[in-house]
């Protein structure tokens, strides 16, 4: 027997309806066996907020990163600003900058503090080179005078440490460097935060926390705000939904039960496969939340329906599998093909959600059949029968009629706004700005506004320059060159600041020579620069070290730069111009770094995007091509599929919504998800033809029969997706926005373009 007659004739519904229906009970305790098999995967589930989580295991731009950690230590910071409206220069005020400073070094897993309190003051006594902490320990008026007046004419502080008006210092705490498994900043941010608290009242003092650091922990605290918050929405809107559509206790019950069994055993899933819980993965309750409700009301309408038709329960479950093993099957293939989709991307976090989402489905699709369809034998459930006619809605017969009559203009409005979707999304940013995945009112975008406003970037590139051989950074033609790219550097607009080994050079060689401006310059040996840099070393208290600047073998040397550039977007721009100029020079510079590291984002987005789009829609239409045994059906099944997707590319231009890590998700999430409208209208338009109906006559009966279902389970899914645009973090809103509107017109496709390509051609109504 042929593929097309095996479908056409439903030999697996009617095998697995036959088997299920008589031997329920092995089939439950089969489920209840999968379900305490992926359970204890819930212990193992962990969670990873970080940069690098992004990046596979020897990815190009990790490697580089690691590199650049092995040699100086992590470029991840925590900021301390610290604002007084009436100044800082007061002595109560700078021995509170002192202790703060003291304690923060003994915050957990911190290893290195900049602060204006222990700013390496270089200067010359008796011609020897004395580095001092900025403010010694004992204090008085005088000398806070004098380092207020000293201020203008350091380089160090300015535009790093301390605002051009005095009134906002920063402090920098770096962290221990990590090179076995993932940083984890949990202590470090809440030991920083305490110690903000504890000093809160301390004269006119603000402080504000940002950093790269606290950034991470905050998209961490942002996910589990947005789940705690999110997913009991979700939960009541589909209890009301349901308790409308059933108006039964059970016709509630039985769907929550099977999210609440669904969605630990896909997490305990993650946990077993060392999946983690992010950003993007976190999506995922959501998404099986509306899988499962999309499963179980087809399941239990017709169960409903069927019941008061037979005085025989058993015949009534043989029934309601016969009628939707197929399609359910179809739809949780060609969802599961959608997500699968994902899993061709580099992007770690949507790879791990692509495995994730479409084995969950399946897990769904697998409880839905084989535990809650025979459940139903034994609950007392479908005595009131709820009604799948459309009649009570919408005349139909109306609708029909106007499709009918305005079937071509349909066809071309569609085809307008389609084309216009395409213009509008070529003209699509491809941008993750990760700051502004907060919302304004959040403390880490207030801060990080507050202390971009004060002081400048505090975000960056690094640089790593090499210099080709051993003790090569105390070459002064070397480092001439070096100075020449710094100087073009601090040049930019963009640029608060560059910080390098040369700085302290030049500091040195000035305080050596009577603090004479004009010595502030690289001396013209080997010999002095070794000789500078080993007495300014000696100098250093103990939580400072020169490998911070320079490699152990004075190779290599990094250059810090901090910049105004925000996103993916103006830090590729960035970075390309330092590309460019770096070509004009014959130095050898890495660019590295966190920031750096993100960039490296853009490439694979792009990626993703066209590749899961183009994937998911070749293999979604092969499987409707062998469902159907039709090419026309096949391709005419993706039209109203592809449509949605395209207008809610559209969409995200004229909202000016970029193309980022979480909106690449939404065409292979709605692709896969959108077709079940597709595959229930014609699979019953297929059966209804062949039983020599005409087009017209098969709509109207799926209008009248099926529409009512098709219309709840998009609410469902709407509903549930809408839910997204309550939490917190901008890109869950974004997605939540654009994939309920895609999913609503898919449905407005199904029901009225499809209908009118059907229509279309000539005598389609005999």
């Amino acid at each position: 027997m042929q593929l097309k007659e095996y479908i056409r004739q439903r030999w697996l519904s009617k095998y697995l309806s036959e088997v299920i229906t008589n031997y329920p009970l092995r089939f439950i305790a089969i489920s209840l066996l999968i379900i305490a098999a992926l359970l204890p995967g819930l212990s193992k589930l962990q969670s990873e907020f970080s940069h690098e989580v992004w990046f596979r295991p020897g990815d190009p731009y990790l490697e580089t990163f690691n590199n650049f950690k092995k040699e100086f230590g992590m470029d991840d910071l925590i900021i301390l600003a610290i604002h007084s409206e009436t100044g800082l220069f007061e002595k109560g005020k700078i021995e509170t900058l002192q202790k703060i400073t003291e304690e923060m070094l003994l915050v957990p897993t911190m290893i290195r503090v900049e602060s204006l309190a222990n700013f390496n003051w270089v200067h010359a006594k008796d011609d020897n080179i004395i580095v001092e902490d900025f403010f010694p320990e004992e204090l008085n008026d005088e000398i806070v005078n004098h380092r207020k007046n000293l201020i203008p004419s350091l380089d160090g502080p300015k535009r790093f440490l301390i605002s051009d008006d005095l009134k906002t210092t920063v402090m920098y705490g770096r962290p221990k460097p990590t090179f076995v498994g993932k940083p984890e900043y949990s202590e470090l941010i809440s030991g920083v935060r305490k110690l903000a608290a504890k000093y809160k009242n301390s004269h006119d003092f603000k402080y504000y926390v940002s950093g790269s650091i606290s950034m991470s922990e905050g998209l961490k605290e942002m996910t589990v705000q947005d789940l705690s918050t999110i997913i009991p929405i979700v939960l009541i809107a589909i209890v009301v939904l349901l308790g409308l559509i059933f108006q039964s206790f059970l016709g509630v019950m039985i769907p929550l039960g099977l999210i609440f069994i669904t969605v630990p055993c896909a997490l305990g899933a993650a946990g077993w496969i060392g999946a983690k819980i992010n950003m993007t993965t976190s999506m995922l309750p959501c998404i099986l939340i509306a899988i499962c409700i999309a499963d179980s009301i087809h399941i239990l309408i017709s169960f409903s329906k069927f019941r008061p038709e037979s005085k025989d329960v058993k015949e009534t479950l043989r029934k309601t599998l016969f009628k939707n093993i197929q399609p359910t099957l179809l739809t949780s293939i060609s969802t599961s093909i959608g997500f699968y989709s994902l899993t061709l991307t580099d992007l770690v976090p949507i790879r791990e959600l692509g495995i994730l989402a479409g084995s969950g489905t399946f897990i769904a699709w697998i409880l839905s059949i084989f535990l809650l369809s025979p459940l139903l034998l034994y609950l007392p459930f479908g005595n009131k029968q709820v009604d799948e006619s459309s009649s009570g809605m919408v005349n139909t017969k109306k609708c029909l009629d106007l499709v009918h009559k305005y079937k071509f203009y349909i066809c071309v409005f569609f085809l307008f706004f389609s084309l216009l979707s395409i213009y509008f999304t070529s003209k699509n940013k491809i941008n993750s700005t990760t700051i502004d995945y907060f919302l304004d009112q959040s403390e880490t975008k207030i801060a990080y506004e507050f202390t971009r406003k004060h002081i400048g970037g505090t975000y960056g590139i690094e640089m790593v320059i090499d210099s080709g051989e051993r003790d090569g950074i105390y070459d002064p033609a070397f480092l001439k060159k070096v100075d020449k790219f710094q100087t073009w550097i601090n040049q930019l607009p963009h640029v608060t600041k560059s910080s390098s080994l040369l700085d302290i050079i030049k500091d040195v060689n000035r305080s050596l020579n009577s603090n004479k401006q004009e010595f502030y310059s690289i001396p013209d040996s080997r010999e002095a620069v070794a000789q500078e840099l080993l007495l300014y070393s000696l100098g250093l208290p103990a939580d400072m070290s020169m490998t911070h600047w320079n490699t152990l073998d004075n190779k290599r040397m990094r250059v810090s730069v901090m910049w105004l550039h925000k996103g993916t977007e103006q830090t590729l721009k960035g970075v390309k111009e330092f590309e460019d100029k770096i070509k004009s020079t014959d130095l050898d510079i890495k660019i590295t770094g966190v920031n750096s590291l993100v960039t490296g984002l853009n490439d694979y987005i792009v990626k993703t995007f066209f590749v899961s789009m183009i994937t998911a829609l070749t293999l979604v239409t092969l499987l409707m091509t062998v469902f159907f045994g039709s090419i026309k059906l096949g391709l005419l099944s993706m039209v109203p599929n592809i449509i949605p997707p395209i207008l809610g590319s559209g969409l995200m231009y004229i909202l000016g919504i970029d193309i980022d890590v979480s909106t690449i998700l939404i065409t292979s999430v709605c692709l896969g998800i959108a077709v079940d409208d597709t595959i229930y209208f014609l699979s019953d338009y297929n059966r209804l033809k062949s039983e020599n109906k005409s087009n017209k006559q098969a709509i109207q009966e799926i209008y009248n029969k099926t529409g009512k279902s098709l219309v709840f389970t998009t609410l469902i899914l709407v509903t549930g997706f809408c839910c997204f645009t309550l939490g917190n973090f901008l890109p869950n809103i974004n997605f939540g926005i654009i994939t309920s509107f895609v999913l609503t017109m898919a449905l407005v496709t199904d029901l009225i373009l499809l209908p009118a390509l059907l229509l279309l051609p000539k005598g389609s109504d005999q």
